[in-house]
């Protein structure tokens, strides 16, 4: 069964999000809300209600984060690149980041954590009965690896000179 546009019935290729709160459907281009871009992306989770070419391709952009999303991506690959082989802790990603940010709260971590593992771009794995570990996902690393590629060649420093 193929997902479709619930405004106008044509058949979901991808979801494209703009922004946190701005996602469209391709190729109609009509709006959807959060709610729909969820059910749609939960049902590819799921393998319902998509096509049976591989499921709904839900497309993000570094741009669609906020910047302390962004740095808590950074910070866990980070820690994950040089930690002693465990999966980095949250007080060790809080620890990471206070050298950038005055006071970070553990409400802001973790709610800003789970969000990210809602959208696919961490795991979380309890370690004991009070301490949690994150992980990037493939998919954190594709993006993370994009933008950090993007913005080196943007700053000129891939010793590539473009016209």
């Amino acid at each position: 069964m193929t997902a479709v546009c619930p405004d106008c019935g044509t058949p979901i290729s991808a979801i494209v999000t703009r922004g946190p709160s701005a996602h469209f459907l391709a190729p109609c281009g009509c709006r959807a809300t959060t709610r729909t871009v969820r059910d749609l992306a939960g049902d590819a989770d799921r393998g319902r209600g998509v096509a049976t070419d591989g499921g709904l391709d839900v497309q993000l952009a570094f741009a669609d984060f906020h910047a302390f999303e962004r740095d808590l991506l950074y910070a866990v690959r980070a820690l994950e690149r040089d930690g002693d082989q465990e999966p980095p802790k949250g007080l060790a990603i809080k620890s990471y980041l206070e050298d950038d940010y005055d006071e970070i709260n553990h409400s802001r971590l973790y709610q800003n954590l789970d969000a990210l593992i809602e959208r696919g771009l961490l795991s979380k794995a309890e370690k004991d009965g009070r301490t949690n570990e994150y992980a990037t996902t493939d998919r954190a690393r594709q993006l993370l690896t994009r933008h950090a590629q993007r913005r080196a060649d943007q700053a000129g420093l891939t010793g590539v000179d473009r016209p």
